[in-house]
């Protein structure tokens, strides 16, 4: 599937891209290394194992940053790492089925990407990312 997202990269940008910018909200690192070390092997694959009190930060900060785009022509976006954007992607589609995730291998190399939100570890959950 990321596979043939990354080879689409082009029609993928043009859907999101406004005169060669695209918005995004980023991944800070520690989030995404919390996340990525997080990731449990379940019956079904790969699963985020997150405490709740991190998916509560999360959703609420998502929330948040979403708001930044309500006056731009694109739906929120989130960039992340190929190996999260599926797994980021499930977490938040059912609270905000209007935010888009995006990999970095999903955007043409042309495209000047301007953060315009991140979300991040807050400092109290970093020593409980995962559960």
């Amino acid at each position: 599937m990321e596979k043939v997202r990354a080879s689409l990269k082009r029609t993928i940008t043009r859907m999101y891209c406004e005169d060669g910018n695209m918005k995004v909200i980023t991944l800070d690192a520690g989030l995404e290394r919390t996340m990525v070390n997080s990731l449990a092997r379940g019956e079904n694959g790969l699963y985020l194992a997150l405490s709740p009190e991190l998916l509560q930060s999360l959703i609420r900060q998502v929330a948040e940053e979403s708001r930044k785009f309500n006056n731009l022509s694109s739906p929120p976006l989130i960039l992340t790492s190929q190996v999260m954007r599926i797994h980021f992607y499930h977490l938040i589609e059912q609270f905000y089925p209007n935010v888009r995730v995006l990999s970095f291998n999903e955007v043409a190399s042309n495209v000047q990407i301007q953060a315009i939100g991140s979300l991040r570890l807050e400092d109290d959950l970093e020593e409980k990312g995962t559960a």
